[in-house]
């Protein structure tokens, strides 16, 4: 939906698919390593990627498709490594410490063995669209950054310009949680080790068509 000023409803551009789930007899739940759609705006247009691809297409603000943004990109099988790291992740409270999710005294195979699994992780994880209208994604790393797992990996963007130009890749810390990208600056949340925030901005160093953060943050 897009709202006019007063919260009145100026117009429906569409209904798009949120999360891969399934449905145990009784309630819907989420699909592990399933499929989640990313969205993000630029300008008027919508931007949307459902997972089955690393895929992202732009709609404008009638809901037309206007764009399709594609690279090529290698599935990765759900292992045996990555269905523990699920069941084990910590959860970021919202003053950003972290502490084991609640649960019972179950072992780790139980607490797999009780999900249901995807065969692949989905392509991506996030979506941003920095000042200049470049299109950030970042390729899968875990589903949301208040589920994360100890000593978290790197997380890998590939840089598109808005025309669907592929800049190259840029990778950033794995405790850093990009929240604005800017022309020269990249602003996150960083977690340490103990799970305490604080807001840390990277400089971009440009060189021709790529990109890449300078190694001390600012």
């Amino acid at each position: 939906l897009r709202m006019k000023p007063d919260g009145s409803n100026r117009d429906t551009l569409g209904s798009f698919g949120i999360h891969q789930s399934y449905w145990d007899g009784r309630k819907q739940h989420w699909l592990r390593y399933g499929r989640r759609a990313l969205r993000a705006l630029d300008g008027n247009d919508l931007l949307y990627g459902d997972g089955r691809a690393f895929e992202v297409q732009r709609f404008d603000s009638t809901g037309r498709l206007t764009q399709i943004i594609r690279r090529a990109y290698a599935q990765q099988p759900v292992t045996r490594e990555d269905r523990i790291a699920a069941v084990t992740m910590r959860v970021a409270s919202a003053s950003g410490e972290h502490a084991p999710a609640r649960r019972p005294a179950r072992s780790i195979d139980q607490r797999i063995a009780e999900g249901q699994w995807a065969e692949h992780k989905p392509p991506y994880s996030a979506m941003i669209v920095d000042t200049l209208g470049n299109i950030w994604v970042e390729e899968y790393r875990f589903a949301a950054p208040d589920l994360m797992p100890n000593n978290p990996p790197p997380a890998q963007w590939s840089v598109f310009t808005r025309g669907g130009k592929w800049l190259g890749n840029v990778e950033t810390p794995g405790l850093f949680f990009i929240r604005a990208i800017y022309d020269d600056i990249i602003l996150a949340i960083w977690r340490d080790d103990d799970g305490l925030a604080s807001v840390r901005g990277y400089r971009l160093i440009k060189s021709g068509s790529s990109r890449s953060p300078d190694s001390e943050p600012s």
